[in-house]
């Protein structure tokens, strides 16, 4: 009799340690990243001055800098496929352009749009067999 109410005892104490640990677990590690906005008063103050100091300056296409990215993973890499990229090319190009694509449900967009942009492929084994056999060594 001593037993079994000390295995109930037990199994009650089990039970509620598992339950607040599981609370406690579930309020330290959030589902999902956070992509909340964080405000930044120095990085906003710089940006207003340079748009308003770019606009003032006369184009030189001998010495103008262009921005852009050279490598863009999209979900046709394997690599960025498994590491959770969703977005097709053709979200990459909307993205660069500065129009907003979802991103994990929510809306992102950058700033300005960029000047160029390169999407990268990871060609794996069976791609890159197709491209050798249907290509003609002629």
């Amino acid at each position: 009799m001593a037993s079994s109410n000390k295995q109930i005892i037990l199994t009650t104490i089990l039970l509620a340690v598992l339950f607040i640990g599981g609370i406690i677990f579930k309020s330290l590690f959030p589902e999902g990243p956070i992509l909340d906005a964080v405000p930044n008063p120095i990085s906003d103050k710089t940006r207003t001055e340079r748009f308003r100091d770019e606009n003032q300056l006369t184009p030189n296409p001998q010495r103008n800098l262009y921005f852009g990215d050279l490598h863009v993973h999209t979900s046709l890499s394997l690599d960025a496929y498994i590491g959770g990229t969703l977005a097709n090319p053709e979200d990459a190009y909307q993205f660069a352009r500065g129009n907003a694509i979802k991103v994990l449900g929510k809306e992102v967009q950058i700033d300005r749009p960029l000047d160029f942009i390169n999407v990268a492929r990871i060609l794996t084994n069976d791609i890159w067999s197709n491209i050798i056999q249907n290509s003609s060594m002629d």
